[in-house]
Parts: structure tokens; C-alpha cells; sequence
């Protein structure tokens, strides 16, 4: 009796109508955009560049004539270099009973001590010789709003290639300076001293580097 009726035969007749409607709207909502507050975006015209919008509701093409790619350009990231810490141990006290860091520890290769370089009678030996060091190094860097488009295009992964950078910049500073130095007031120094190497590779990057 339901399917005699003609409420079932009418929308019988709808249905298709109905569900074309529910898939433009679905399709058509895609062209609306909502930026947070701590966030840029960058709406993209048929895979091109087109503006860069900041927070709020923005339109574009739907997709996938259309595309936003949004940044968190007001929020301090941060990466890591060298042996970095099990953050599951961050209140655990470092002892040589338990592990140091999260995965293998990793160890730099530090200048000899003046002392090591004296030999037995306490002249100065030139023969070389290194130190091994492990260290936790923290790059704190924020995204540039003004750069935030050089940030996009610079590397399929800017923050891993800013990690490469750091990387390459705090072993040859610890190639340069002996351990007693790099324990010692050589950490707050070097600090700002990579700070400086590193935010010049940086700000290539469209980022700007604001702690070591």
C-alpha cells in the first residue's frame, strides 16, 4: 500500500533530483575556507599561487580547480639536533642507569682540550686529537608571514631541511670548540653564536630562527 501511495510515487520521482543537490552542495562547499586566528593561507588557482589570504573565512574554486594550503605562522615550532631526549623520561633525572636519549645517542666530535695536547713533560704536542660529546640542541624558529610563500616553495619539507642545516652548523661549531669550553660558559655563548650561523640558512627558508 506504501508504494501505491502517491507521497512514494512523487518522491520516487525526486530522488535523483534530491541526491544531484545534496553532491553540488557537498562540491560547492568545498570553495569556502575558514583561517584561524594563528594562521595564514595560501589559496591556490589550478595548482598556481594565487593570494595570500589571513584569518577568517575566504572563498576559491572548489575543488580541485581550487586549494588552500594554511600555516602556522604566529606559533614558535621547534626541531632538534643531536642526541635528542626521550620526552617520556622529560622528569626522570639523566643517570647511567637509564637511557639518555630517544633512540641511539648520538655523539659530535669535539676540539682537544689544551691540556690533552701537552705531553709528558708539558710541552705542546701538534699531533691531532678529538673529544666525543653527546648534546640535545634546541632550534626554536617561527614562519614569516611576509615570507610565507618563499616558506612554500623552498623545499618539499622546509622544517626537515632547516633540521639538516642546524645539523651541519652545530657539528662544525663542536669540531671547533674542546669540551671544557662547550660544558662550561661555552654553552649560553654558542647558543647565540649558532643562533646567528643558523638564521642566516633560515631566513633563505622563508623562517626566522628565535632560540638555539
Amino acid at each position: 500500500e506504501i508504494t501505491s501511495s502517491w507521497f512514494y510515487k512523487d518522491l520516487s520521482k525526486l530522488i535523483m533530483p534530491l541526491l544531484l543537490l545534496g553532491v553540488a552542495v557537498v562540491w560547492l562547499s568545498t570553495s569556502f575556507v575558514v583561517v584561524q586566528p594563528h594562521q595564514q593561507a595560501l589559496i591556490l588557482k589550478m595548482g598556481q599561487i594565487s593570494k595570500q589570504v589571513g584569518p577568517g573565512p575566504h572563498f576559491k574554486l572548489p575543488w580541485p580547480f581550487g586549494q588552500t594550503q594554511k600555516f602556522d605562522v604566529d606559533r614558535v615550532h621547534e626541531t632538534f639536533v643531536g642526541s635528542v631526549r626521550n620526552k617520556s623520561e622529560a622528569d626522570i633525572a639523566i643517570l647511567w642507569t637509564n637511557q639518555h636519549a630517544d633512540g641511539e645517542e648520538e655523539y659530535m666530535i669535539t676540539a682537544p682540550t689544551p691540556s690533552a695536547q701537552l705531553d709528558d713533560a708539558g710541552i705542546t704536542d701538534n699531533s691531532t686529537g678529538v673529544g666525543l660529546l653527546p648534546a640535545e640542541v634546541v632550534v626554536q624558529y617561527c614562519i614569516l608571514s611576509e615570507e610565507l610563500e618563499k616558506y612554500a616553495t623552498s623545499a618539499d619539507d622546509p622544517a626537515k631541511l632547516l633540521e639538516n642545516l642546524a645539523d651541519r652548523h652545530v657539528n662544525e661549531y663542536f669540531s671547533t670548540h674542546d669540551v671544557d669550553f662547550l660544558l662550561a660558559h661555552g654553552r649560553e655563548k654558542g647558543g647565540m653564536e649558532l643562533q646567528k650561523s643558523i638564521a642566516a640558512d633560515a631566513r633563505e627558508l622563508g623562517l626566522k630562527v628565535t632560540f638555539v
